[in-house]
């Protein structure tokens, strides 16, 4: 259910622009609709009153604007939404409002954080190691067959890669990297100079513009595109 939901988000993106913009508009009406009836109990709630509405105002303009203008996997919702919820807590330390959430807040951090860890670790741990021989191979293939040259156009310096392991940090300075993992979801024209692929990549890309075989790498095979527009 949430997949379709997922695609249809993506295929629709502009129908969905258009509802976000409109739970933007409903929600500043909202806002000043509450703001009018704050004045009357702000004098009744002082400064809870306040920091319940502006901590109200930032998370729910945050989420719509993440919901209706981003997307991305990975859990990228729950990482930028945290900056707003920190300032949120924040707010209640520096004014002393709600102290009973900010304790139920830390005493909730405090319960998840060994699970985190041991998922996260789980999730994220081999993006930060390497096979270092396997790194110096890359290094040895790759150097003699491309290298930045100094004066020439940034595309001429540029190279898409469908991969994207931790090993691709040894492409030679000054070189551009572009993702293009998804050939079908790639802009024409390809106006990167060089091309590493693998899978179906070669005839993917072969089929959108001219390529030479250059030589064979551990990511993958490196090409040249002969209609990337160098000089």
């Amino acid at each position: 259910m949430i997949e379709r939901i997922i695609e249809f988000s993506i295929r629709n993106r502009f129908l969905v622009l258009i509802l976000a913009c409109a739970l933007t508009v409903a929600g500043v009406f909202a806002v000043l609709v509450l703001i009018a009836v704050g004045k009357t109990a702000a004098g009744r709630k002082g400064m809870a009153f306040r920091v319940d509405l502006f901590n109200a105002l930032t998370l729910g303009a945050a989420l719509v604007a993440f919901l209706g203008f981003y997307f991305d996997d990975g859990a990228s919702i729950s990482r930028v939404t945290a900056p707003f919820l920190l300032l949120s807590l924040l707010v209640l330390v520096a004014t002393g409002c709600r102290t009973w959430l900010l304790a139920a807040a830390i005493v909730a951090q405090v319960l998840v954080a060994p699970s985190f860890l041991t998922k996260y670790r789980d999730w994220r741990g081999t993006l930060y190691t390497y096979n270092r021989a396997r790194a110096d191979l890359f290094d040895t293939q790759l150097s003699p067959l491309l290298a930045f040259e100094d004066g020439k156009g940034p595309w001429c310096n540029t190279l898409l890669t469908m991969s994207y392991q931790p090993e691709i940090a040894l492409v030679p300075a000054g070189i551009g990297l572009v993702v293009g993992s998804h050939p079908e979801e790639t802009t024409m024209p390809i106006k990167s100079r060089f091309l590493l692929l693998n899978g179906n990549g070669p005839k993917a890309y072969g089929e959108k513009t001219h390529l030479r075989h250059l030589g064979a790498t551990t990511l993958g095979e490196l090409y040249l595109n002969t209609d990337a527009a160098c000089q």
